[in-house]
């Protein structure tokens, strides 16, 4: 199965909805360099409530693994790092061959992936779009990532 990193996440309801396409998709686990704190032990009572409304109770059923070195994490995973951008410079996820053994690199909602991040992958993936809008919403971009991941890859886990 696909492993996911997030690097540096800003929307709170955004994670909730990215845990809920995760467990969705059988994907227990989730890296995140998270600069601004969003995935924490414990949350207040208001918090609680949006994290099991949001993501259908899924964020809690999804490991968070803290990153504090993305670049030592990319090193040490043992299949391919595929940067997940908006560059027109990348190459369609959907001409391009996944693997069973791919880590897919999500930037934050802001500012994507620093360049040293994803010159540390083996390869710059986009969704191709036809519309005036700039990009996807990270959340979304997950769900459409993870679901081509499946159907290309069903057969070989």
């Amino acid at each position: 199965m696909a492993e996911v990193l997030l690097y540096a996440p800003q929307g709170f309801t955004n994670v909730c909805v990215i845990a809920r396409t995760l467990e969705s998709f059988g994907v227990g686990a989730c890296s995140v360099f998270d600069p601004h704190h969003l995935i924490r032990p414990r949350y207040g009572k208001s918090y609680t409530r949006r994290l099991q409304t949001v993501s259908a109770g899924a964020f809690f059923k999804v490991r968070w693994q803290a990153v504090a070195q993305p670049l030592d994490a990319l090193a040490q995973h043992a299949g391919r790092c595929l940067a997940v951008s908006s560059s027109p410079t990348a190459v369609s996820l959907f001409g391009f061959a996944l693997r069973a053994d791919d880590l897919f690199v999500f930037g934050s909602e802001g500012h994507g992936i620093p360049a040293d991040v994803t010159a540390a992958c083996q390869a710059e993936v986009t969704i191709p779009t036809s519309g005036e809008t700039q990009s996807l919403n990270l959340a979304v971009a997950v769900g459409i990532v993870l679901a081509e991941h499946v159907r290309q890859t069903a057969g070989t886990r």
